[in-house]
């Protein structure tokens, strides 16, 4: 018998187990994202009726308040003096950044995304957000305080330092409103896509 001939049926088999493996494979990442999770609305995420559990995640797409060229929250300590009167648009989330969104130097960019959560029936849980890609420098602001950063997001380009490296930041129980402020500054021209952002409990 031709040895070729001999090897068509292991091959076959080789490749048959192959692609049952991608497809459990592609199954299971699957099944760590929600079906139809809720989406941000006009800067708001409501997780009334919505009950999280510790096995998925999903991305926090939709309409977030954004605040171009402002910093919410002091640089030094994180006070909320720019909060009220600043003005505010709404941005697609994901979406980079263009000339409509951040006027001005194209290679120096910065603002404030913010986003209201409302817990509903998660409010005792220990809830987290994970970023991946926040411009090339980010901090996160939870109800006033300083939750987490990497690099260091500045108004002024002297004072920025790139550092875009995920990282996650907890968001606490207590069954109350989160408020969310994420403070971006890039010198790169590569601009925030939040593709990345997720909700899930630790």
């Amino acid at each position: 018998m031709n040895p070729v001939k001999k090897m068509i049926p292991a091959v076959l088999v080789f490749l048959a187990a192959i692609t049952a493996i991608r497809l459990l494979w592609i199954n299971s990442l699957s099944s760590l994202d929600y079906p139809d999770p809720p989406a941000v609305d006009k800067g708001v995420l409501d997780l009334r009726g919505f009950e999280l559990n510790a096995r998925q995640t999903f991305e926090l797409n939709g309409e977030w308040l954004f605040y171009p060229g402002v910093f919410l929250m002091a640089e030094e300590d994180g006070s909320r003096a720019g909060m009220t009167g600043a003005p505010a648009k709404t941005i697609r989330v994901p979406k980079a950044w263009d000339e409509a969104d951040v006027p001005g130097d194209a290679k120096f960019q910065h603002g404030s995304y913010r986003l209201r959560i409302l817990p509903g029936v998660n409010g005792d849980r220990t809830l987290a957000l994970r970023l991946s890609r926040a411009g090339n420098a980010s901090a996160v602001f939870v109800n006033g305080e300083s939750a987490g950063s990497s690099g260091e997001p500045a108004t002024d380009p002297k004072r920025h330092r790139g550092g875009n490296l995920p990282y996650v930041v907890s968001l606490p129980p207590g069954g109350g409103v989160l408020d969310i402020v994420i403070h971006v500054s890039s010198d790169t021209g590569d601009f925030p896509r939040f593709c990345s952002i997720c909700s899930t409990m630790p």
